[in-house]
């Protein structure tokens, strides 16, 4: 679980640390793109999707740690399963 937090304070730090780049780069760009957008309309969709993998990324890892954590409690009670089982027939 420490691995989690560890990975997920990354992730969040390392987004907040590309879209505040992002923001400073193009903030006082009067420049239109090809496509006839404005860089601040342009900026907002960027700024969206990359919120929306931040949060589908933290999800994920989410999910992964938590079927990490119970495939090791399995593993743990069939170990302790096979050991007692193994006690009984060397009996």
């Amino acid at each position: 679980m420490q691995t989690f937090k560890l990975v997920t304070s990354f992730v969040i730090l390392a987004s907040l640390i590309a879209l505040a780049t992002c923001s400073a780069r193009y903030d006082d760009a009067p420049y239109t793109g090809t496509n006839g957008q404005s860089v601040e309309v342009q900026k907002g969709e960027s700024s969206v999707f990359g919120l929306l993998l931040m949060v589908g990324g933290v999800v994920l890892i989410w999910w992964n740690e938590g079927r990490t954590a119970r495939r090791s409690r399995s593993l743990k009670e069939a170990i302790q399963v096979v050991q007692k089982t193994n006690g009984m027939c060397q009996k």
